[in-house]
């Protein structure tokens, strides 16, 4: 053994790690303030951002629900016959007029027929507002206006057009949208036709008391004003809002002059009006970077964080959905200083304390590291007494040091009671126990045998957030479900390995058909743990995901270990390989994986798909892998489809047509996405369609992971 040549004495050695461990605490402290600092404001910020997003989403649902209320109440005037559109129609419009009066967001309330006629009360761009009729006649459409404003006669007066290119309130999306859903729904954004302004429209059919179609009435509703809405909130000094639909076209962005709207959302038409266009062509590059992040994460109401030209940004995007055709998305923009900035000085004078108080504590080590090395040289000579096995009296120790006062007494307590072990046990029995020899002998034979594996996916993470006596329970519930399993089945539970089972049929008794008992045992296990998991679920408790490996090969089997401590278990290459299938699971996402020498075995009495031909890691030649599905005939017959659907797949795959397997693989994803190998197979088909393997390549997979 190389020993050290450096010495130091307790003295240096005690300033020298104090100062070492006060830097690092010092450092340690800042860095943890620091950063626990820095998530406290993060979650400060990712709340703020989670209040802000629901104000918003709260006057949203508020700005549109007077318009759902308006349509409602009218389609329940009409089939009370409260309203007549026939007989009373002006005071119809009387009514709509009131709408628009009391709803300031209201653009236009109006009713088409299945005539094809139209009756509107809309609002026009300087406040006032105007009834616009639309009748279908032998000689045409006509078209009438009744203005209160007489300016607009010029702009919008009295014509007749063409019956087949006239306007024609059933040929329009509203109109069809509400027939087609036979209840409310709302529109996506789109641009006026009167004045090309951006909103959205309610629409709901009525109906006569035998369930005939009478019409569609529809309410207007223009987003300009929610722009401005957002613009008079001021969450910081630098936040940003905006609204956009599911397809990212944007409806309203933080505005506080009407001038804005060229300039920040809407582009020019060369007619008058606005265009909705999308958030991530506004030339905003903020604003496309939150969008293209919210549609990249898998949880969508988490806090987004960017890091931009200005600094570090948080940004929260919010669903607002509903069932009637609502679909839009809320979002906030805070950059970082505006939270953080009073911390990061806050920081820089905890930092400067910091460093002072580490010099303090240097100095005060020196102090206190002479009142241990003296006392501390004493007990190291003590130390050294007892090593020679001279167990006499020592010489009392002064110190003011309670930890050495009381490391002399162990010390004291320590030669007492080696001096009664030398009384009790002499030396040469010592020597006698070791060298003692066992009953049981060493060795092993060679059988065939069926080796299982299983394992608990993510046990590791899952065991983070369990309490230890938990955790122990639950394992305990859990070992028992799967070793009663493999044991009435004649299986041998070789050890458990933290949460890991090892198992083998054949040894040392023998079993027939060991393979079909392994394959019985984990097709069992399965199915009892899947019921286990689910009393967990019922309870509030986190359930386990189990994975099962399974090969049938030549392996030694006998007493392993050395004289004192033997362990009957299985060694040999095929154990490997029955390992290896089990850690193949996560690649394939599947549960139960077996060699094709089992599946040779059993294949009559249960049910399998053939999943790939794979190297597992250390192996350069492959083997065919099955997962293991059900006993025989207790497959339902959808599922029976898509696996054979999955089998010309995978037939086509290894004939090298990459286009034709593909196929079949998206079809099993379709009825079933989250099926683990159709999804591997799928993805390597689409790599080769654009990158060939070799001609000389035997399609086995070389999988280098355990």
């Amino acid at each position: 053994m190389t020993r050290l040549r450096i010495r130091l004495s307790i003295s240096r050695s005690l300033i020298l790690l104090n100062t070492v461990l006060i830097v690092m605490t010092g450092l340690t402290v800042m860095f943890f303030s620091f950063t626990a600092t820095k998530s406290s404001i993060h979650s400060v910020a990712d709340n703020l951002l989670g209040e802000i997003s629901k104000s918003v989403l709260t006057k949203t649902q508020a700005y549109l629900l007077p318009a759902e209320r308006a349509a409602r109440s009218v389609s329940w005037l009409l089939w009370n016959r409260r309203l007549d559109a026939d007989t009373g129609l002006e005071t119809l419009l009387d009514y709509y007029q009131e709408m628009l009066q009391n709803n300031a967001e209201f653009q236009a309330v109006y009713s088409g027929d299945t005539a094809g006629n139209l009756v509107m009360t809309r609002r026009m761009p300087d406040g006032s507002l105007s009834r616009r009729y639309v009748r279908r006649q032998a000689d045409g459409v006509h078209i009438t206006w009744k203005h209160s404003n007489i300016a607009y006669y010029s702009e919008f007066s009295d014509t007749v057009e063409p019956l087949d290119t006239a306007y024609d309130p059933r040929k329009r999306l509203w109109y069809k949208d509400a027939v087609e859903k036979k209840g409310l729904v709302w529109s996506e954004v789109y641009s006026f036709a009167t004045d090309r302004q951006p909103g959205i429209t309610c629409t709901i059919p009525h109906y006569d008391s035998t369930g005939t179609l009478l019409g569609v009435t529809a309410v207007d509703i223009s987003v300009l004003d929610l722009s401005y809405y957002l613009g008079a909130m001021q969450v910081t000094e630098h936040s940003r809002l905006f609204i956009t639909d599911a397809t990212d076209r944007l409806v309203a962005l933080q505005m506080r002059d009407p001038k804005e709207v060229d300039r920040l959302f809407r582009k020019k038409l060369d007619k008058a009006g606005y265009e909705v266009m999308k958030a991530t062509d506004l030339g905003d590059p903020v604003l496309s970077a939150v969008v293209d992040a919210y549609h990249q994460r898998n949880d969508n109401m988490a806090a987004i964080r960017l890091v931009q030209r200005g600094g570090l940004l948080h940004a929260l995007v919010s669903p607002l959905a509903n069932d009637r055709g609502i679909d839009l998305h809320i979002g906030v923009i805070i950059p970082d200083n505006d939270i953080m900035g009073a911390v990061h000085r806050n920081n820089y004078i905890i930092i400067g304390f910091s460093l002072f108080m580490i010099m303090l504590a240097i100095l005060l080590s020196l102090v206190l590291s002479r009142l241990i090395a003296r006392p501390m040289h004493q007990l190291s000579a003590d130390m050294k007494r007892i090593e020679k096995l001279d167990l006499g009296v020592s010489e009392a120790i002064p110190t003011i040091i309670t930890e050495i006062h009381d490391m002399q007494g162990s010390f004291d307590g320590m030669k007492t009671g080696l001096q009664n072990f030398r009384r009790y046990v002499p030396a040469d029995l010592v020597s006698q126990l070791v060298g003692q020899q066992q009953d049981a002998l060493l060795g092993g034979v060679s059988r065939q045998l069926t080796i299982l594996f299983s394992d608990i996916a993510n046990f590791t993470s899952i065991s983070e957030h369990l309490e230890p006596e938990v955790l122990v329970q639950d394992l305990c519930e859990y070992f028992n479900v799967i070793s009663r399993a493999i044991l009435v089945q004649r299986g041998t539970l070789d050890k458990y390995i933290g949460d890991s089972v090892m198992a083998f049929w054949g040894a040392p008794v023998e079993v027939d058909e060991h393979a079909y008992h392994a394959c019985l045992a984990a097709v069992t296990a399965q199915d009892r743990l899947a019921s286990l998991f689910r009393q967990w679920e019922s309870k509030g408790k986190t359930r386990f995901a189990t994975r099962i490996g399974i090969h049938t090969a030549e392996v030694v089997v006998g007493n392993m270990g050395y004289e004192e401590r033997l362990n009957y278990t299985v060694i040999g290459d095929g154990v490997n390989l029955a390992s290896r299938l089990e850690g193949l699971n996560k690649f394939y996402g599947t549960s139960t994986l077996v060699s094709h020498a089992t599946q040779e075995l059993v294949r009559d009495r249960f049910e399998f798909r053939r999943i790939d031909r794979v190297a597992v890691k250390g192996k350069t030649e492959g083997v065919d892998v099955f997962e293991l599905l059900t006993l025989k005939g207790d497959i339902p017959v959808n599922l029976r489809k898509l696996m054979d659907v999955y089998e010309n797949g995978l037939a086509a795959y290894f004939e090298r047509d990459w286009k034709f397997a593909l196929q079949h693989f998206n079809t099993v994803l379709k009825y079933r996405p989250g099926d683990g190998p159709s999804q591997v197979l799928a993805a390597r088909c689409r790599r080769f369609m654009a990158t060939s393997p070799l001609e000389t390549w035997n399609l086995t997979w070389e999988c280098h992971a355990k």
